[in-house]
């Protein structure tokens, strides 16, 4: 009975957007939770205090590249004759055919967009991809949504009190 109502939920889906997206935001998965942490000793579980400690471990283990002795001239004049950015164009089959390759059961990124959504949607959504990348290319210029990730802390192995074991995952 429940599949049979997914499937009814899934096929109207077009038709009643409001439902659909009720059941999805009611159904999606919470995380786990993490904490408590012990730092300096002391037990922290306040969810803003442990992600605060999380962003601040994760950002002292992060290596930033050094760039200031890269040769960005003698890079140009290895890359000569081949296509500028401005001269890529994306098309729609190439959206669908890599959209197609997406596992639906991979989560959703910063723009809350689930894999499963995309593949649903291929037809239409290739063509707006197409012309939202193409243009980007053209123009040199990344979205500032495209910058940006949700990390998650990720348990590895050890104490879950520890910040040093868990790892940040995009």
């Amino acid at each position: 009975c429940k599949r049979e109502a997914e499937t009814n939920l899934a096929r109207n889906s077009k038709k009643d957007q409001k439902k659909f997206f009720s059941f999805y935001k009611f159904n999606k998965k919470k995380g786990d939770r993490i904490g408590p942490i012990e730092i300096n000793g002391s037990l922290i579980n306040d969810d803003k205090e442990i992600a605060n400690s999380l962003n601040n471990y994760f950002s002292s283990v992060f290596t930033k590249e050094n760039l200031n002795n890269f040769d960005f001239e003698t890079n140009n004049e290895q890359n000569h004759g081949r296509e500028s950015l401005e001269n890529i164009e994306i098309s729609p089959e190439t959206i669908k055919k890599l959209i197609k390759n997406i596992k639906p059961n991979k989560s959703a990124g910063p723009d809350e967009i689930y894999a499963k959504i995309l593949k649903e949607g291929n037809d239409s959504l290739s063509v707006a991809l197409s012309i939202l990348f193409t243009r980007s290319m053209s123009h040199s210029e990344i979205p500032d949504d495209w910058k940006s990730a949700n990390v998650v802390p990720i348990f590895k192995k050890g104490s879950r009190k520890e910040l040093e074991n868990y790892r940040p995952i995009n």
